[in-house]
């Protein structure tokens, strides 16, 4: 949770779905889309300067965008994915406007941190510790397996645990 005056509130980039088309040299295409996540570049609150913050939706990002001005004493509601991205779930202004991620949104992203995530993470956390593992030898393989696992299963729960607690507090205030 982040208070205080709203000085400065950059128009958000991004959002929606992306087309790629490739073209073969047989003469046949292919199309693609992809999710390209709403980003604010700049957000500043206070002294804070908070860049780089995605949105939970892209709904929530054009209402922020819309309803929060410069100048107004505001609450946003965040939490980190996965140690490095910090999104917003939610932000109240104190004339009484509140832009929050509805209720399915937090079904869906605990579905996806508890279920989905750790197989996703899986993959590279245990290479990267079966690498460093391979300096113990055999043994050490093995190790570096089991820490893979566990750190994917861990991070991808612990972040559950913090949208969680993020979306509790939201609902809170």
């Amino acid at each position: 949770m982040i208070q205080g005056v709203l000085k400065q509130l950059s128009q958000p980039d991004g959002g929606g779905f992306l087309k790629s088309e490739t073209r073969y040299t047989d003469g046949t295409t292919s199309t693609s889309y992809y999710k390209h996540r709403m980003v604010f570049p700049l957000i500043r609150i206070g002294d804070r300067h908070l860049e780089g913050y995605t949105v939970a939706s892209d709904q929530l990002g054009h209402e922020i965008a819309a309803g929060l001005r410069p100048g107004q004493e505001v609450t946003l509601f965040t939490y980190v994915h996965h140690i490095r991205k910090k999104v917003i779930i939610g932000a109240i202004a104190a004339d009484g406007s509140t832009f929050r991620m509805p209720a399915k949104g937090l079904v869906a992203g605990m579905l996806f941190y508890v279920v989905f995530s750790p197989f996703i993470v899986l993959i590279p956390a245990v290479v990267v510790g079966m690498l460093v593992g391979m300096v113990g030898g055999k043994e050490g393989s093995a190790l570096g397996l089991m820490g893979g696992f566990l750190y994917a299963v861990g991070i991808s729960w612990y972040t559950a645990y913090r949208f969680y607690r993020a979306y509790q507090e939201m609902r809170a205030a």
